[in-house]
């Protein structure tokens, strides 16, 4: 599966702020390649699909037409996150490389309101073999604990180059 933002055509001030990585992921392979945008430049991040325990609740809401279900994913003390998916969407997937309900996640939030992604509108295609495609041969690929150093090393384990990393990988 892939998970590519839509650049939008409206000027909007604090687009600079947006994450805009891809996330491909390999079912058959069990791994995940991140193509992160970080101050403009494209750092490439390859890691294992990760296993996650959803809750799922009783909770439902409609999003674009489809009834979706509740779910919670708790990854640590601090980060709580919730995803509404529809069991009328076979595919297990989601934005951002979320996947493992049964079902495709329309609805996607941290629990601060952060980070939320919510399906406008479901379109069925065929994808395009170009749409998988990363160049990697002029890019360093890194590991998420290569990264974590390389982001150490770099910014002398500094106040803010700690929460840059952290906002990162916050709820991968």
């Amino acid at each position: 599966s892939i998970f590519k933002p839509i650049e939008s055509d409206e000027a909007d001030r604090l687009s600079w702020a947006t994450s805009k990585s891809t996330v491909l992921q390999n079912f058959n392979q069990k791994d995940n390649l991140f193509v992160l945008d970080v101050a403009g430049q494209q750092i490439i991040v390859k890691d294992s699909i990760q296993i996650r325990k959803w809750q799922i609740t009783d909770s439902k809401r409609t999003i674009d037409k489809y009834r979706c279900t509740k779910a919670v994913y708790q990854k640590n003390d601090s980060t709580r996150l919730y995803a509404w998916y529809t069991t009328d969407i076979v595919p297990s997937v989601g934005p951002e490389g979320f996947y493992g309900l049964p079902g495709a996640i329309l609805g996607l939030a941290t629990e601060d309101g952060g980070i939320i992604y919510f399906a406008k509108s479901v379109e069925f295609m065929k994808p395009q073999s170009e749409n998988f495609e990363v160049n990697t041969k002029k890019k360093e690929v890194y590991t998420p604990a290569q990264l974590k150093d390389k982001f150490e090393k770099e910014m002398g384990n500094s106040e803010w180059g700690k929460r840059m990393y952290n906002e990162m990988f916050r709820w991968l």
